[in-house]
């Protein structure tokens, strides 16, 4: 009767002892981190075939806004990342790692949230705050939309470019920090997320307009576009510089109205945000 007891408590207690062990993490086989000091230099990161990571003068800023991306995104926009200290987008890093065998944006983004946690020390949680948003809108009472927003190319395929061809217009926006968003074949609600870090705010779709639309939009961009790009803020040069555009061109916000019919009005509404509870500055190796 003893032995019988014996046994049943085992029965019992193994199966809550292997609960007890948390799951392993997905993590780089290995991974070097070195502060970048130099003051210029290309900055951004890059995935190679064999499950190798590199990123070249990031800040912990562009670190997180990777490891967080939200579903279908490439980076989590800077503004959804709360309580990062000030050197997180001061101090650049060049980051060396290797995982095994080949990896999806979405592993790579599970194991950079495990190097942060490793090296940085960084505790997140995530929570959904009401802040300031811009709604995305018609400009004018009778619906009228702008030159550079027209129906979109309904056979829309992106191809590769041609060596010494002018760079198509892609059907996916044009995302980068040089005053332009051009596109063949796009919806409005992704013109939305486009535009959402230029302004530093989450930007929603109300305009009611369907189906999908060819865009072409240029402004001459100011500082704070460059300061919330998802690199991170930029090395210290002057916005037109960076960007090649005119210093006598309209703002985003006139560009929008005066080129595609469109407004931003300033609201409030729900944003999903990661809160940083803890972190730390990585020491060399």
């Amino acid at each position: 009767m003893a032995a019988t007891a014996v046994l049943c408590a085992l029965l019992l207690v193994t199966p809550l002892a292997a609960q007890d062990s948390p799951p392993s993490r997905p993590a780089f086989e290995v991974a070097s981190i070195r502060p970048n000091k130099s003051t210029g230099g290309p900055i951004g990161s890059r995935i190679q075939p064999g499950g190798l990571f590199a990123a070249s003068n990031v800040t912990l800023e562009f670190l997180l806004t990777s490891a967080y991306a939200m579903p279908g995104r490439m980076a989590l926009d800077g503004f959804r990342v709360i309580g990062a200290p000030a050197w997180a987008g001061v101090d650049r890093y060049d980051i060396q790692a290797k995982a095994t065998g080949n990896v999806s944006m979405q592993q790579l983004a599970a194991m950079l949230q495990t190097l942060l946690a490793d090296r940085f020390k960084l505790m997140v949680h995530h929570e959904v705050r009401e802040l300031p948003v811009y709604a995305l809108v018609l400009a004018r009472s009778d619906g009228k939309l702008g030159a550079g927003l027209r129906p979109g190319e309904s056979d829309c395929k992106d191809g590769p470019r041609v060596a010494g061809q002018p760079r198509p217009v892609p059907c996916a926006p044009d995302y980068g920090p040089a005053g332009r968003v051009m596109a063949r074949s796009i919806d409005v609600a992704t013109l939305a997320v486009n535009l959402s870090y230029r302004v530093n705010r989450v930007v929603l779709d109300q305009t009611g307009l369907n189906g999908d639309y060819a865009v072409d939009l240029k402004w001459t961009p100011d500082a704070s576009e460059f300061m919330n790009s998802p690199l991170g803020p930029l090395p210290a040069r002057s916005p037109l510089e960076v960007s090649g555009a005119a210093s006598d061109g309209p703002s985003l916000f006139t560009a929008l109205q005066e080129q595609l019919g469109l407004k931003l009005q300033s609201t409030k509404g729900p944003v999903d945000v990661v809160v940083i509870d803890h972190v730390e500055k990585p020491t060399e190796n």
